[in-house]
């Protein structure tokens, strides 16, 4: 039986274990209620913008067409604000892609006849009327619009600030328990001055979409950027846990009696590595499989090594 110090030793590791493997589903970036909400304040401008031109359409020349085509899209920004408060992403996306856009496109398909049919027989000063509101409600929309995606990218940056607290309690409990958390905190730290800082200071200089737009695809804390910067927090965070406790076994007295499988666990370990390296900022082509089942292989191994320096029976 091993000493009660090998005891302890095994503990440690399993501290470090606890704190479980980042599931292949955290390496994406999900939803919540909250921003869920921030994207449905910019479909809010366009179902305003849009309500709005129909009611000065209506308003000279009334349509029955116009007014159900307008009350659908209505109802359909009230389906998508009960899928947001309930945080239900999937149903909110499909029910864009489904219902809410499909309507739009009818919408403007019903605005156009309207238009085919009436506009000949407007007066100058109807028209001139037409012309003023739709350009009023054009510059209010543009507004809105630009508002409610750099809302978006700050919501975003906030999002992404509340990973980085789970995260660093994560650190913080492991250095209370005396470990060396150095290379944790790197990891954090590199978080911050590669994604948010960068992203804050993009955003806070953006003055048209296209700018925004190329913010929000441009820094992604996991693997959610297609051409942007992936910094793939998820599997750094967990190459550095493995690190800290191979550390901690070749320090072990008794390292000889789990050599074997010490090398095995480097060979994953450099393996992810050497991967994760390959992709650097890119996002994974295989969604990381790779790279997760080399670190699942070696958190399995430290648990087998746990197991036996740690005197478990």
């Amino acid at each position: 039986m091993l000493i009660k110090k090998e005891f302890l030793f095994g503990v440690m590791l399993l501290s470090l274990l606890l704190i479980s493997i980042i599931t292949i589903a955290a390496e994406t970036n999900n939803s919540t209620s909250k921003e869920l909400n921030l994207a449905l304040g910019n479909i809010k401008c366009r179902t305003d913008f849009t309500s709005s031109v129909i009611n000065t359409m209506i308003s000279i020349i009334p349509s029955d067409a116009l007014t159900q085509a307008s009350t659908k899209l209505g109802s359909d920004y009230t389906q998508l604000q009960t899928y947001s408060d309930s945080g239900d992403k999937d149903s909110f996306r499909n029910y864009i892609k489904n219902n809410y856009d499909p309507d739009l496109k009818s919408l403007s398909t019903v605005v156009q006849s309207w238009r085919q049919t009436n506009l000949k027989n407007l007066t100058i000063d109807q028209k001139k009327s037409l012309k003023d509101d739709y350009t009023n409600l054009k510059t209010t929309y543009d507004t809105c619009h630009l508002s409610s995606l750099k809302d978006y990218g700050t919501g975003r940056i906030n999002a992404f600030n509340s990973i980085l607290d789970g995260y660093q309690t994560k650190v913080d409990n492991l250095k209370s328990k005396g470990i060396d958390t150095t290379s944790l905190q790197k990891v954090i730290d590199d978080a911050k001055s590669q994604i948010i800082q960068p992203m804050q200071n993009a955003l806070a200089t953006a003055t048209d979409e296209t700018t925004i737009r190329q913010v929000l695809q441009g820094y992604c804390m996991f693997d959610g950027c297609k051409n942007g910067i992936n910094y793939h927090l998820a599997a750094k965070f967990e190459l550095a846990k493995l690190d800290i406790a191979l550390t901690k076994i070749k320090a072990n007295s008794n390292v000889s009696i789990v050599q074997d499988n010490v090398t095995q666990l480097e060979t994953e370990v450099n393996n992810a590595k050497t991967e994760l390296t390959a992709v650097g900022t890119s996002k994974y082509t295989d969604s990381g499989k790779q790279i997760w089942d080399n670190i699942k292989a070696a958190y399995q191994i430290v648990k087998d090594i746990s197991m036996t320096l740690g005197g478990k029976k």
